[in-house]
């Protein structure tokens, strides 16, 4: 068991692609002022979502989101090695009422100092939630069909990570360059066919990127790292998502389970492992700001 199995809140973001652990936030940095209020249908419409990438120093802005989102930001931060650098994991949410998963608040917070992205989108976030929402969680362990991510046959074919090949995210001017963000991944089609780009990455956490409870999505269920291997790589994943064999179209690319081996040199195996779920005990609609 790794330590973060028993951490408190006021250490969430100490092990690397671990759940940070529900608990009291008395002790936790707080916002000096806090808005939130519902986002109606128009907001949604003309929502614009500029500032996830570059925040403005000691301010967090987070748009038309429902308070699953929320939590998934404020409980499910894995810290790359850099202050800045951060993936956001889907953990599962399970119970409260119906408006968690449905309806829509935005939140204008301010600190009284410059924390980073990683500390008010994390314990600011989840003191907020507290105060605000009067949320109360629980996390609970439960064992659920995965894939293991293990070295195939013949050996892995991965791109060690090249300095200057990303760049960490941090507040300031968007990066002239272009460059991608250390710690996240980049997408792009051609067709049916998808490349999915990720950097500055452990195999653990390219296996959490890779499963259901990531952003992308790549898979249906989590993917544990059973491969073994230490050290940090960028990733390109070419594949065909399986829904389009299923519309009688074409294939015109690998699947993503031969395209991993293919690829990567790694295999993909159908197991049973653990995996965290958040389960919301009691909460209630934000107070009046």
């Amino acid at each position: 068991m790794s330590k973060c199995s028993t951490c408190c809140l006021g250490l969430p973001l100490l092990c690397l692609g671990a759940l940070a652990c529900p608990a009291q936030s008395t002790s936790a940095p707080k916002f000096e002022a806090a808005s939130i209020r519902p986002c109606g249908p128009a907001a949604r419409a003309g929502l614009q979502r500029s500032e996830n990438g570059n925040p403005t120093p000691g301010s967090l802005t987070l748009p038309c989101a429902t308070l699953r989102d929320l939590i998934e930001m404020a409980y499910h931060l894995s810290v790359d090695r850099s202050e800045y650098s951060h993936t956001v994991l889907q953990v599962p949410i399970e119970g409260g009422p119906s408006w968690v998963y449905s309806e829509r608040f935005t939140i204008n917070a301010r600190a009284a100092d410059d924390p980073s992205p990683t500390v008010t989108r994390g314990p600011m976030l989840q003191a907020l939630l507290e105060d605000r929402f009067n949320l109360k969680l629980r996390r609970v362990s439960k064992e659920v069909p995965v894939y293991a991510l293990t070295v195939a046959k013949g050996g892995p074919k991965l791109q060690p990570f090249r300095e200057g090949s990303c760049i960490d995210l941090k507040p300031g001017p968007p990066d002239p360059d272009q460059k991608p963000f250390c710690g996240a991944g980049k997408s792009k089609r051609n067709g049916s066919v998808r490349t999915y780009e990720f950097f500055k990455m452990t195999l653990g956490e390219f296996a959490q990127n890779m499963g259901v409870n990531s952003g992308p999505r790549l898979l249906d269920r989590p993917v544990i790292d059973k491969t073994g291997l230490s050290g940090l790589f960028n990733f390109t994943l070419t594949y065909e998502p399986e829904p389009v064999a299923l519309q009688d179209e074409p294939s015109t690319g690998p699947s993503i389970f031969t395209a991993v081996q293919e690829q990567l040199g790694l295999k993909l195996e159908p197991a049973r492992g653990p995996a965290d779920f958040l389960v919301i005990d009691s909460v209630t609609r934000p107070s009046e700001n």
